[in-house]
Parts: C-alpha cells; structure tokens; sequence
C-alpha cells in the first residue's frame, strides 16, 4: 500500500494506551499549525500531550488502563520532525470494576462542511462500570465530563504550541472523498478509495461530544 500524502502544517497526536497488561489500543487527534516544529519543539509537544492527557483524561480512566506513548508527527513530509514521549501512565478514575478492553467512549466532532460519509471521531478507552447508565449508555454525567476533559485536552494542546503562528487549531484530516466500483461484469466488483484531487483535505474542527452510547472497537480483543 503507498504511503498517504503530506499534510502541510498539519501535525498529528497518537495516543497508545495498555488495557490490562497486553491489549494496545490507539487514538489521534490532529492540529494545525502551518508552521513546522523543529526537533525539540516535536518532541516538547510530545511531553505537553502526555501531561494533557494527565490532566483531562486520566480522571476518566480506569487504573486498569495506562498511557504508554505518544507520537507526534509532522504530517508535512516524509522527513518531517517526529516527537515522542514514552512511559507508563495509568488512569486515576476509582470507583466500580473495570470494563471489557473493547469499550470506549466515542468523541464526535463537526466541521463546517457537508458530505455524505463518516465524521470525524474518536474512540477512547475510558470509563468503569459505574459510568454506565444502562448496558448501552452512558449515564449524562460521565458523558459531559469526557466532553469537557476533552475539549480541555485539545485547548491545553493547541495553546502549548507556543511556536505556531497564528495560534494551533484542532482539525480533521480526509484524504479520500468517497470510491468509485471497480470490476469487469460479470466477474467480482470491489472499492477503491478516490483522493481528494488537490490533496488530503483540512476541516477546522467546530465541536466534539462525548456520545452517549458506548463505543466498542472490537479488533482491541486481540493482544499486540
């Protein structure tokens, strides 16, 4: 599979998290920045992102559930600055057990654009059996304190870019604009991606919210 193209000024956070003590599960959140960070400013963003994550998400999560890296990329190229932080920092939230590795709390967010397809989202491992109102729900209070710890954790690491000029925004980045069907009648038809004709596109992010439904993704079943 080729590599996705760059994203100028765009950089991306990814977060892995250990559920239990051999389950990886990850998640990123983009920012925009226009300007690239040097080695050392990747790598301070890096550290800034872990104690965001301390900060605002941590006391959400189970003890169960630590943060063991995060990787910051500079999307603009392939010999862009890369930042990373490593370590192992569990969650704060006390209270009822824990839940099974797939359950997540999904983040939707908006953009000011109309498409038909998937919005921008993410699934965070988070949450004890407390937090649940019903087998499928959320109960309201847990879903506003991911929204804010959210919303928190991505001002905390815009305004820490301190080098960025103008000031970082949270974005999404799409670099498909739906498929097309390939395929010679009457043999097998498949999908395949189309790009974006002028490269990934950018959307500044006008909301996120927690969603009040559990979230799963089942592949975190699997170890590694």
């Amino acid at each position: 599979m080729p590599a996705l193209p760059p994203v100028p000024g765009v950089l991306k956070y990814r977060f892995v998290n250990t559920v239990g003590s051999d389950t990886n599960v990850s998640w990123h959140i983009f920012m925009k920045t226009t300007t690239s960070p040097t080695q050392a400013q990747a790598s301070q963003a890096a550290a800034d992102a872990h104690t965001a994550w301390v900060a605002n998400i941590a006391p959400l999560t189970g003890a169960q559930i630590s943060l063991t890296e995060i990787v910051v990329t500079d999307l603009t190229s392939s010999s862009a600055e890369v930042g990373t932080w490593a370590g192992a920092s569990p969650g704060t939230r006390t209270g009822s057990g824990p839940l099974s590795a797939p359950v997540s709390a999904l983040i939707n967010s908006t953009v000011h654009r109309r498409y038909r397809g998937g919005k921008p989202r993410a699934y965070i491992p988070c949450g004890l059996q407390g937090d649940m109102s019903t087998p499928q729900q959320w109960s309201s209070t847990f879903v506003a304190a991911v929204t804010n710890g959210w919303n928190a954790m991505a001002a905390q690491l815009a305004t820490g870019l301190t080098w960025a000029s103008p000031a970082a925004v949270t974005v999404n980045v799409a670099y498909f604009q739906g498929h097309e069907w390939k395929g010679v009648p009457p043999g097998p038809y498949w999908k395949v991606p189309l790009p974006f004709p002028g490269g990934p596109h950018v959307d500044v992010l006008t909301g996120a919210a927690c969603n009040p439904l559990i979230g799963t993704q089942r592949r975190r079943v699997r170890p590694g």
